[in-house]
Formats: structure tokens, C-alpha cells, sequence
């Protein structure tokens, strides 16, 4: 889980020789992914790091693209502009979230780029392996606006996809993220391959191949 990790790299600079340590900076993560989703998550290790990093996620300079695998049919890329707020009348202890009208009072705007990138078939229904771009960070955003505009998240039971018989409840992966231009030596571009579940899951729907460019 994420607490983990993070006390897994708190120990790791702790130990690290030199300037690299510090008693006046405490590491830790600079944005966080929704429980059960893999991936990229980025920590800093230094205080300019965190400052920058921090910065460049709050004002939406930094890229993040996730592939996900979906119910139905993905034709075509899309640009989702929704409002989202948390849903009152979900089961006590499991929160989720819901799109409303903008108007609605607490919604906060959405706004997720979809591109579909390969078809299968799951049991014999259809079902698309997807690649989103998110230019807001909201919970559940990208399960809760695929499902509003049609595609639930493969076993995502909680925004109305049937239960399926795997290792994961659904399969939603934080692939890339696209950093700014900086002077701190980090690099453009950070990637995290699909973990071995979810490669087990690509090959069960008919997806066996190299990953398909994703190009937004």
C-alpha cells in the first residue's frame, strides 16, 4: 500500500550517505493514486524537489496518462468535460463519487482525454484496452466518467461493471507521467510497465502483443 511505500523510501533516505539525508526534510509522496490503482507514484528527495514537483502537479504541467481496461466497444478518442461530487448514498464505508450537472452544488470540474487502443473479448463480451489522459485530478475520476459515458471499468462492480474472476477487481494503471522542463536533472518522461496481473488479464481477453503506441 501506499503507507508503505512511503515508510519504505522515508528508511531508504534515512540511510543514504552525505548531503543526501537531511534531519530538516522528511520525504514523502508529491500526488497519490486512488486505493487499487498500480503504477507510478513519485516521491522527492530533496526539499527543491518537493517544491517544484508539488508545484508543477498543482498547476497541471505534469502529463499523467493511464491505461485501463474497459466494458465495451471504444471506437474513437474523446474529450469528457463532467462535474463530479461525492456520492451521499453509497454504502457506508465504501465512498465513491458521481457526475451531476455543473450546476450542482459541490461539483467540481473533470476533464479526462480518452483514446482507445486495442479490442478483446472478455467471456464474450467486448471490452477495450483504453489510455486516458486526466487534466484534473479528482477521486475516482476516471472510473467515474467511463462508466457515466458508457465504459465501466472491467470488474469495477461499484460504477456498475459485472464481477469478474481475477486477481484484481478492476485494472486501472498509472503508465506515464510527462514532467516539465527543469534544472533539477529529472527526466521528461517516467514510465511504469503494466504489473504481471494485468498482463495476465491482456492476455486472457486476446491482447498478447507489445503495447500500442499511446499518442495524445
Amino acid at each position: 500500500g501506499e503507507d508503505a511505500l512511503d515508510f519504505a523510501v522515508r528508511r531508504l533516505y534515512a540511510a543514504a550517505p552525505g548531503e543526501q539525508s537531511s534531519l530538516s526534510f522528511v520525504p514523502g509522496p508529491v500526488h497519490r493514486l486512488d486505493r487499487r490503482t498500480t503504477g507510478l507514484l513519485v516521491f522527492s528527495q530533496s526539499i527543491d524537489g518537493a517544491r517544484f514537483l508539488s508545484g508543477a502537479f498543482a498547476s497541471g504541467a505534469v502529463k499523467k496518462t493511464y491505461l485501463a481496461l474497459v466494458c465495451g466497444t471504444m471506437t474513437g478518442k474523446a474529450l469528457w468535460e463532467d462535474a463530479i461530487v461525492n456520492d451521499s448514498g453509497a454504502a457506508r464505508g465504501f465512498k465513491t463519487v458521481k457526475v451531476v450537472p455543473c450546476a450542482a452544488d459541490g461539483a467540481k470540474n473533470a476533464r479526462t482525454r480518452a483514446i482507445p487502443l486495442e479490442i478483446g473479448m472478455y467471456k464474450g463480451s467486448p471490452c477495450t484496452l483504453a489510455a486516458f489522459r486526466i487534466e484534473t485530478g479528482r477521486k475516482h475520476q476516471i472510473r467515474a466518467q467511463a462508466a457515466y459515458h458508457g465504459f465501466p471499468l472491467l470488474g469495477d462492480s461499484a460504477y456498475g461493471a459485472f464481477v469478474i474472476e481475477a486477481e484484481c477487481a478492476h485494472f486501472l494503471h498509472s503508465y506515464s507521467l510527462d514532467l516539465p522542463e527543469n534544472n533539477l536533472g529529472l527526466p521528461e518522461k517516467l514510465t511504469a510497465p503494466l504489473p504481471a496481473a494485468f498482463q495476465v488479464m491482456l492476455s486472457t481477453i486476446g491482447m498478447k502483443g507489445k503495447l500500442p503506441p499511446v499518442s495524445f
